[in-house]
């Protein structure tokens, strides 16, 4: 399984236009990673439950994750050694992956502030 990631804006059509600038995929494998660096849950009306990581960007609006994911960013690098413990035994991703993701994410809200930003797995 892994995370799909883009945003979408509101054209007025019936429903969102997704920005095709942008196909950010990577493995859930790393998801403890993301719990870790972003442990805030916040209530997700799509899924309706509580998440953390990653899932707590889910439907915001991308201006307003930016500062989340720099957070997370900041995280990632002063938690090097403890996060790359947490690299999957399979070989299905890795700390340097899962930051690269993120620095991707923040590129894509900072190009799109106003869009929408969805997680899909």
């Amino acid at each position: 399984m892994s995370y799909d990631i883009y945003c979408e804006i509101d054209t007025g059509g019936e429903k969102p236009f997704a920005i095709g600038d942008y196909n950010i995929n990577y493995t859930s494998n790393v998801a403890e990673m993301y719990y870790l660096a972003i442990p805030k849950k916040r209530y997700i009306p799509v899924l309706k439950e509580e998440r953390g990581g990653l899932w707590s960007l889910e439907g915001m609006q991308c201006a307003q994750a930016i500062p989340i994911i720099k957070e997370a960013i900041v995280y990632f690098v002063k938690n090097r050694t403890e996060l790359e413990k947490l690299n999957p035994s399979n070989g299905w991703g890795n700390y340097k992956g899962a930051l690269k993701m993120l620095e991707n994410i923040l590129e894509m809200c900072i190009d799109h502030p106003k869009a929408t930003l969805r997680i899909d797995a």
